[in-house]
């Protein structure tokens, strides 16, 4: 594994739990989900699992105006754990 990947690994982490840790409520604002997504997307390796469940997530985003909080952590956790497997 290169240093390069193992970096853009660590920032998938640092991202996503800056991203949990900002949670609270019961929804997250559509516009927010889209921007954390955008910014974990920049970070994974274009042929990764995490760039395709970032994808997948950009094209599902459920609601017109509010994400299910449950939603979002769900998937923040899965890129997670795929980003763990490798960002390349």
């Amino acid at each position: 594994m290169s240093t390069q990947t193992v970096q853009k690994e660590s920032q998938v982490k640092e991202t996503a739990g800056a991203l949990l840790a900002s949670l609270d409520g019961s929804n997250v604002g559509r516009g927010k989900v889209i921007d954390g997504l955008l910014d974990l997307y920049n970070l994974t390796a274009e042929s990764s699992v995490a760039r395709s469940l970032i994808v997948t997530g950009l094209e599902e985003i459920p609601g017109k105006n509010l994400v299910p909080l449950d939603w979002w952590q769900g998937l923040l956790e899965t890129v997670v754990e795929s980003s763990s497997k490798g960002c390349s």
